[in-house]
């Protein structure tokens, strides 16, 4: 069935096609359960401390190892239809005891399918805001108990204000990153949310962090108050980060002072034109490359906004080298659509936000928010994904 949405972007006008989808269920692997020691981050630190020994022509610093791209064609009108699905089916996961949870993120590891999300405690406190977790089975099942996560010590006094936590694997181990600010509620725009790093462990069938380390820029912390969608990814046993995409800038996290130094930058043209990448999963060395979703957003109207102007994100995938300078390689040109993604809603933006994604046999499970206010799970066929990924030509 193909399904056609026209959209008028304010200020520029777009009109596109999208998408065919059909929807066959098939099942996922099974994955034991086990206990995972709890890791200390200062012993990680001191693994690692030699890290930037390992980075070949390091820049000095103020500078960085600059790569230009030269990327065609150019889009115009955009018109991306699938002659054979991507999306093979999409499940969205509802949890009683915490409704309206949303903005996952997800792993694979011993222990299974691990999800994360956020939730509202009370809707008029938005800015009180919580770390979910479960375990999921091989049908997207929870098969643990859903809980929420505990960031605060006896020394914080302020509520949760936790957000959009990430969850993957460094050296073996489970670590989330996440959003915050210790010291004061409800911050505005002029004062601080940060990125804090914790080690995720599961005892006696419950999930907690060890203490939680703010991480920092070197040189943009005091130019950007609020900090997000930092993407870990791990290359010859270092935990480095992706800051932003396009220039792909990446930094490597002191794990002991929480600095953040930055080691390379390469950019790409600024093809892009549903707004600014920015930071979406965790990224996984997929095939000799790095794969990753990140998500965008555009002030426009479309038919599934009612003609109002409002914001609308986009998904989209990208790959990126293996070495230093960590390259963006290939990249989907359009945004990844189907047709449960835009629905009519009370909800004042249109959001589709990745988080995470498991790679299992030749299936992508990518999870995503909805409208700030659902958490859904995608099942991608691989081969496909990476038919619709376009190399970016250097010169």
């Amino acid at each position: 069935m193909k399904q056609i949405l026209s959209f008028r972007v304010c200020k520029c006008s777009l009109i596109y096609c999208l998408f065919i989808l059909h929807v066959p269920f098939l099942a996922l692997c099974k994955e034991s359960i086990s206990e995972k020691k709890e890791v200390e981050l200062v012993s990680i630190g001191l693994r690692s401390s030699n890290v930037l020994s390992d980075f070949k022509d390091l820049p000095d610093s103020g500078d960085f190892a600059e790569e230009e791209v030269i990327l065609a064609p150019e889009l115009a009108d955009l018109e991306l239809i699938d002659e054979q699905p991507l999306f093979i089916f999409n499940k969205e996961l509802k949890f009683a005891e915490f409704p309206k949870s949303f903005n996952p993120s997800l792993m694979q590891c011993d222990l299974g399918l691990i999800l994360t999300f956020r939730y509202y405690p009370d809707p008029l406190r938005a800015w009180i805001s919580s770390i979910g977790i479960v375990i999921l089975d091989d049908q997207l099942n929870p098969i643990s108990q859903p809980q929420l996560i505990d960031t605060r010590s006896l020394y914080h006094f302020t509520d949760s204000q936790s957000e959009d936590a990430r969850i993957f694997s460094f050296l073996g181990d489970l670590y989330l990153t996440y959003n915050d600010n210790l010291e004061i509620t409800n911050p505005n725009n002029l004062e601080r949310r940060d990125i804090f790093i914790a080690p995720l462990s599961y005892v006696n069938e419950e999930f907690k962090i060890g203490k939680p380390l703010k991480l920092y820029h070197q040189k943009d912390y005091f130019t950007r108050t609020w900090q997000k969608n930092w993407i870990p990814f791990e290359w010859n046993n270092h935990l480095l980060i992706s800051y932003t995409l396009n220039p792909h800038e990446v930094i490597y996290p002191n794990l002991i002072t929480g600095e953040c130094i930055p080691i390379y930058k390469t950019k790409i043209p600024p093809f892009w034109i549903f707004g600014e990448m920015r930071g979406g999963t965790p990224a996984l060395l997929v095939d000799g490359e790095y794969l990753s979703f990140f998500h965008s957003s555009v002030v426009m109207e479309s038919t599934i906004s009612n003609k109002k102007a409002m914001h609308h994100y986009f998904m989209g995938a990208y790959t990126f080298s293996a070495e230093p300078p960590f390259n963006i390689t290939k990249i989907t040109f359009a945004p990844l659509l189907d047709k449960n993604f835009y629905t009519e809603s009370d909800y004042d933006k249109r959001v589709i936000f990745p988080g995470g994604f498991a790679l299992i046999d030749q299936y992508i499970y990518v999870a995503y928010g909805k409208d700030d206010q659902e958490i859904w799970i995608s099942k991608i066929d691989k081969n496909r994904l990476y038919s619709m990924l376009t190399p970016i030509d250097k010169n």
